[in-house]
């Protein structure tokens, strides 16, 4: 018993078990909103046909919040890369970030591209373009799938990150974090000031279409706010979970109550359909103070799961693949079981599909490949094969 509780103590600072599961449930309810929302929906509508319309409309109800999954994630990479930049180089921060979202990426990208082309026939002159812009993560323009808009706005935040870190100002992540907070909070009370003044004619146009504009988002103007609670919450920790470093969370707070509304609005305007943001609040609120609990009561949780913590990371690093590959397998596996069965068990068989798919990645493929870049570039960034903490090495 003894030795159990000393082994668990030895990765009590490395793993945060609870942001594990926390991926998990936000990778989960992101598959769920795509398969049992937006592939039903005007925007997209793959599986539309394929379902009566008083089932679908009981679907999309208990799913049309499920996106919020992505502002979760932005929460945790706050947290992650913020413990990740915390006494080290740059170039070791560099070369962590490259081993875990390229190959990932690499990975997915091209088997997305395989079965858009062979099972939904997408043009070759459309899908070329689009997985080099994905693999090279090319930001401006369309990728290969819809869900790698957020792969820009993590490696712009991870770029601001390594400019600190290079310019030796890695002390100011915590004032950075307040910054990003403000102008989050500035933008989004701007936004709803303008948009509730002029509720039509071309200011509202403009502003509604300045809370997608993607320039902004790569400065992360629309999405700071999250990156800086992220960042806020390790401070906390740090600080031996003083109450009074609560209090500038509050700001950023705002701001993310406020970013949620208006994507819950951008998602009506596509879908034509009157959802209610009250969902997507909860849950997300609900989900940042699990987020807060796991940091506060780790200690307790590690020792607790103490024989099960190697499936808990594992759990943890399939989210990530599983975020990227959910569309094209588990489309491709509904299409296929549509053939012989209904839809709700073609659904279930897509789900289940895209993770064992994740899984398959998580486990084998992706690490294979992040072995061969450190064994064939072990000196890139001037890097020299760095060894990364566990919840460094994990990418939402």
């Amino acid at each position: 018993m003894t030795s159990h509780t000393e082994s668990a103590t030895k990765v009590i600072s490395s793993q945060i078990i609870g942001l594990d599961v926390l991926r998990l449930v936000a990778a989960t309810i992101v598959v769920l909103y795509h398969f049992g929302f937006w592939h039903f929906t005007a925007v997209d509508d793959t599986l539309i046909n394929h379902i009566a319309p008083s089932a679908a409309a009981t679907f999309m109800s208990l799913s049309h919040f499920g996106w919020v999954g992505v502002e979760i994630f932005f929460v945790i990479s706050g947290y992650v890369i913020a413990y990740s930049a915390h006494n080290t180089t740059p170039q070791r921060f560099a070369w962590g970030r490259v081993l875990r979202l390229l190959p990932g990426v690499w990975i997915c990208a091209p088997i997305a591209f395989v079965v858009y082309y062979l099972v939904f026939g997408r043009p070759l002159d459309e899908l070329v373009p689009s997985l080099i812009r994905t693999l090279t993560l090319f930001p401006l323009f369309s990728a290969i799938d819809g869900v790698y808009w957020t792969l820009g706005i993590e490696v712009s935040f991870y770029v601001m990150i390594f400019i600190m870190l290079r310019q030796g100002w890695g002390r100011f992540i915590g004032t950075f974090a307040a910054v990003l907070g403000v102008i989050s909070l500035l933008f989004w009370l701007t936004y709803f000031v303008l948009t509730t003044a002029f509720p039509s004619g071309i200011i509202y146009d403009l502003s509604n279409k300045a809370g997608g504009f993607r320039p902004f988002q790569l400065l992360l103007v629309q999405h700071g706010c999250f990156f800086a609670l992220g960042i806020m919450l390790k401070t906390w920790r740090d600080s031996g979970f003083e109450v009074r470093q609560l209090s500038p969370m509050i700001l950023p707070m705002l701001a993310c109550w406020m970013e949620i509304v208006a994507q819950n609005g951008i998602i009506e305007r596509a879908s034509l359909l009157r959802l209610s943001p009250v969902p997507a609040l909860a849950l997300w609120t609900g989900a940042f103070a699990l987020c807060a609990a796991s940091l506060f009561f780790n200690e307790h949780l590690v020792v607790m799961f103490r024989r099960h913590l190697g499936s808990i990371r594992r759990v943890g690093l399939m989210t990530y693949p599983l975020y990227l590959i959910h569309n094209p397998v588990g489309l491709a596996a509904i299409i296929f079981a549509l053939s012989f069965t209904n839809i709700y068990l073609a659904l279930a068989l897509g789900i289940a599909m895209a993770f064992v798919a994740a899984l398959i990645v998580s486990l084998g493929i992706e690490p294979a490949i992040q072995t061969a870049l450190r064994n064939k570039m072990p000196n890139l960034f001037g890097a020299n094969k760095p060894s990364a903490p566990q919840n460094e090495r994990d990418k939402e």
